[in-house]
């Protein structure tokens, strides 16, 4: 017959009776597991439990590693598509807002440059020929203040979307502080 030991749980205080060839079991009184840790002449319990948080320890360790990685990447992908909507805004500026100025201005030179004999000549009959530099003038200005107004409007909505770009960065940094902090803590 086996030789049973005494000992009292660690977690609930219950009397457990062990024998020589057990090493792991769980308590009759409160279910929770041990492992039996036997050296120099004694014999100890210790709750299964300390050793999960060791493994777990391990894999939030590994998991933010793996994070850190993921925002990484994540935070660059944002920088670079923000980036691009940035130059995107600009090149459409460009060339939405240059050519409604281009065309009533080059009339107006055309016009001006056609008629410009007749303005120097001081019998000068005004028809709408000679006015048709005024009128294209009137209409460049007209243009180039409407291109103002939207480009004003675009900005706008351009900071906004950098605002919110800027937002998202620093969330994807906040989260990888937090990840680089459980690396370096363990």
């Amino acid at each position: 017959m086996d030789n049973f030991i005494t000992l009292t749980c660690p977690t609930c205080g219950g009397k457990l009776q062990i024998t020589d060839d057990i090493e792991r079991f769980a308590c009759a009184h409160c279910g929770n597991e041990h492992i039996v840790k036997r050296g120099n002449g004694t014999i100890s319990l210790q709750p299964v439990v300390e050793g999960l948080n060791k493994v777990q320890i391990g894999v939030d360790k590994t998991a933010s590693e793996l994070a850190i990685k993921r925002l990484q990447i994540e935070i660059n992908q944002i920088i670079a598509q923000r980036d691009q909507v940035k130059a995107k805004f600009t090149s459409n500026f460009i060339l939405a807002g240059m050519w409604p100025i281009f065309i009533p201005l080059s009339m107006t030179l055309f016009c001006f440059i056609m008629n410009l004999t007749s303005y120097l000549d001081e019998s000068i009959q005004w028809n709408i020929f000679t006015l048709m530099p005024c009128i294209f003038g009137v209409i460049t200005i007209i243009v180039v203040v409407v291109v103002i107004i939207v480009y004003q409007r675009m900005k706008k909505k351009e900071a906004k979307n950098w605002q919110d770009y800027e937002i998202l960065i620093s969330k994807k940094v906040e989260e990888l502080r937090y990840h680089q902090n459980i690396v370096d803590r363990i």
